[in-house]
């Protein structure tokens, strides 16, 4: 776990218990493994009659923060709930700093060939021009 990481977990509610605490704490720590430069975790959990709530902020350099919130009738399944969609907001997140990162690097590689982009070939074109080995007849 990165050092750097602080991860803060919250109760609201008094029914909420240490071993739910400490599941929260361990389901997020592996969310590092989704973007390894997060800043911070906080995690609040509640408890509303029937309704159990757990709520994940996680802030990420440069001002990015991330929110879910899921409410479900067990508290583990909250957190499973709400750590999956963390983990699908992190892997976007990374997927669009790679992206940004080797965007024109595209460009420069089409000008070293002589700034054209290679036709695509149908699938009918490369069949007609590919010689298939004819089965010999006994």
């Amino acid at each position: 776990m990165n050092a750097n990481m602080n991860i803060n977990l919250a109760a609201k509610s008094e029914s909420v218990t240490k071993l739910m605490k400490d599941y929260a704490f361990n389901k997020v720590g592996k969310l590092e493994k989704y973007f390894d430069r997060l800043l911070s975790v906080d995690v609040v959990l509640d408890a509303e009659k029937e309704r159990k709530i757990a709520e994940i902020i996680v802030s990420a350099p440069k001002g990015h923060r991330f929110v879910v919130k899921e409410v479900q009738d067990d508290m583990y399944a909250a957190i499973d709930q709400a750590v999956d969609k963390m983990e699908i907001q992190l892997t976007k997140f990374k997927k669009k700093l790679q992206s940004h990162r080797t965007a024109g690097r595209g460009e420069i590689f089409m000008e070293a060939a002589g700034g054209e982009e290679p036709e695509e070939e149908t699938y009918q074109e490369v069949v007609d021009k590919t010689e298939f080995p004819r089965k010999e007849e006994d």
